[in-house]
């Protein structure tokens, strides 16, 4: 078969077309299984070395806030856990203001199993550490901005987790509001 110049110009649109889509995002249900992730009950839920804030938010009249003087301690806030089912994608996002941008911020996941016990890496249970959100040193600097990422609860005995939002090796004051899985 001998191409023809309108069959090249309809391949080439074909294959644009194909590598110009955009990768479609999981669509969120469900409501906000984090508890007073809006901070409108002050820290009500959150442990950790975080203080209520109400000079800085994105919504409402409070949010966390977290203060890292850069030296060794890891200053952070911590919900106690959030209930996940095996097998699905879980969008985890919130608000973040950071004063200098010194530091690194985190989100991590400490997995939980369905009692709520805390389930470490070891011979016997295997699952993946998560970080979904990660702001490096110089981002989100002086404004809020919002950030997700996505995480999928692939292993049949993890019943949840425990969002812990940290700063690490920075002297920064970091605020946090509308934390959502």
């Amino acid at each position: 078969m001998r191409l023809t110049l309108p069959m090249i110009v309809a391949l080439a649109a074909l294959l644009v077309g194909m590598t110009a889509l955009p990768a479609a995002e999981p669509e969120v249900v469900g409501p906000n299984l984090v508890p007073n992730g809006s901070f409108e009950q002050g820290l009500t839920g959150w442990g950790g070395t975080g203080k209520l804030a109400t000079d800085q938010k994105a919504e409402g009249q409070q949010a966390a806030r977290i203060d890292g003087d850069g030296g060794s301690k890891v200053p952070y806030v911590a919900q106690a856990s959030v209930p996940l089912e095996s097998g699905k994608y879980y969008r985890v996002s919130l608000s973040l203001y950071r004063t200098t941008g010194q530091g690194y911020v985190y989100v991590h996941c400490n997995w939980r199993d369905r009692q709520g016990g805390r389930l470490m890496i070891s011979k016997t249970w295997a699952m993946p550490r998560a970080m979904p959100i990660t702001s490096r040193t110089g981002e989100q600097t002086g404004r809020w901005c919002r950030l997700s990422g996505i995480i999928r609860n692939q292993n049949p005995d993890l019943g949840g987790m425990q969002l812990v939002i940290l700063l690490r090796d920075g002297a920064d004051t970091v605020y946090v509001d509308d934390v959502r899985v």
